[in-house]
């Protein structure tokens, strides 16, 4: 299956991606440009598309083709609330949309167990909408 990985940088995205290889899939994983320095990163033949989870053509550029999305991007740190909404949710609605109109036809949104107790912090509230 052809499947565009999001967070391939991040905790839970870099463990993903050598059990999506690992069981023969083609991945192509969404990676900010501030990740440049990590072009290498990635083993053979896992493909990136420089994007932004706000940047809606970007988006859709790095969902042409695929038949599935794992999306498991998200600001855990940031500065200010409106950073963890700009990314976490109105990102994550820009990413389905663009699954969408590219035709793609499985997304799986990674959450986090943080929505599972009191919803105290920007993080834990834009995850669990």
């Amino acid at each position: 299956m052809k499947v565009l990985l999001t967070g391939a940088t991040g905790l839970l995205g870099s463990r993903l991606l050598p059990l999506l290889l690992e069981r023969g899939h083609a991945v192509r994983c969404l990676v900010r440009r501030v990740h440049r320095s990590q072009d290498g990163r990635f083993q053979e033949g896992v493909e990136t598309a420089w994007g932004d989870l706000n940047d809606r053509e970007s988006l859709l550029k790095a969902a042409k083709g695929m038949e599935a999305v794992l999306h498991s991007a998200a600001v855990i740190s940031a500065p200010r609330v409106k950073d963890y909404f700009k990314v976490n949710v109105e990102g994550t609605a820009h990413l389905v949309e663009a699954a969408s109109r590219a035709s793609v036809k499985r997304f799986v949104y990674i959450s986090s167990i943080a929505v599972s107790h009191r919803l105290t912090d920007p993080y834990s509230v834009t995850k669990a909408l």
